[in-house]
C-alpha cells in the first residue's frame, strides 16, 4: 500500500482562531490530494499500453483504491492498489508460488495465466522451452498446418527488475498545491459560516 502523508501545515500565524479548524483542514487538506490522485491515476488511465496489448486498466483501479483517514497528527492518504508502489519506487519482482514468473509476449494471452491457455479451440500446441544453459525460457505455440514457426506466448524468467517511475503520482509541488487549495477552501466555508474573517 502507497500512503501520503498530510502534516506540518504552519498554522502560526492564524494560530489562535485555527487551533479549532485544524482537523477539518486537515482533513480537507488530505481530500484535495485524494482528488488530485484520483484524477492523475484516470489520466494514465487513458494512455495505450505500452505493448499494444488490451488495456487491464490497471491504474482506474489505481484511481479507485484512494482512500483518507485521520489519526491525532494528520490526515494519511492511502493508495490501496497493488502494484502502484513498485512502479513508483521500482524493485524487484519474484515468483510467490512456483519457480518462474509469466511475463506475456502476446497480446492473446494478456490477463491470462498459461494454466488458463487453451489455445485458439483447440486448434494450436502450446508447449514450453528452456534453451540450454539458461535459466529462463518460454511458452510457445505452434497452430496445426502452419509452417511458419512459432509464436512465443509468455517468457518464464525467475525475476523482474521494474526501474522507478516518478510520474507514478503527481509531482510534490502538485500535491502541496492541492493541499493548500483544499484547505483554503474550508477555511472560506468557516468564515462564512461564522460570519467573520478567520
Amino acid at each position: 500500500m502507497l500512503e501520503v502523508t498530510v502534516e506540518n501545515v504552519d498554522l502560526a500565524p492564524l494560530a489562535g482562531k485555527l487551533a479549532a479548524l485544524e482537523p477539518r483542514i486537515r482533513e480537507g487538506a488530505a481530500r484535495g490530494v485524494s482528488n488530485l490522485l484520483r484524477r492523475h491515476f484516470r489520466a494514465k488511465d487513458q494512455t495505450a499500453n505500452a505493448k499494444g496489448f488490451k488495456r487491464s486498466h490497471f491504474w482506474a483501479a489505481a484511481a479507485g483504491s484512494v482512500s483518507t483517514d485521520m489519526d491525532a497528527e494528520a490526515a494519511n492518504v492511502h493508495v490501496g492498489k497493488e502494484g502502484v508502489r513498485l512502479r513508483w519506487l521500482g524493485g524487484v519482482v519474484k515468483p510467490v508460488k512456483g519457480k518462474m514468473l509469466a511475463i506475456p509476449n502476446d497480446g492473446s494471452v494478456a490477463g491470462v495465466w498459461p494454466s488458463e491457455h487453451k489455445g485458439k479451440s483447440g486448434a494450436s500446441k502450446t508447449f514450453m522451452a528452456f534453451p540450454k544453459g539458461r535459466n529462463s525460457g518460454f511458452i510457445a505455440t505452434k497452430d496445426k498446418g502452419s509452417d511458419k514457426g512459432f509464436r512465443v506466448l509468455w517468457w518464464l524468467v525467475p525475476q523482474t527488475t521494474h526501474k522507478p517511475d516518478p510520474t507514478v503520482l503527481p509531482s510534490d509541488e502538485e500535491m502541496r498545491e492541492a493541499a493548500m487549495k483544499a484547505a483554503r477552501s474550508v477555511l472560506r466555508a468557516a468564515k462564512t459560516a461564522g460570519g467573520g474573517a478567520v
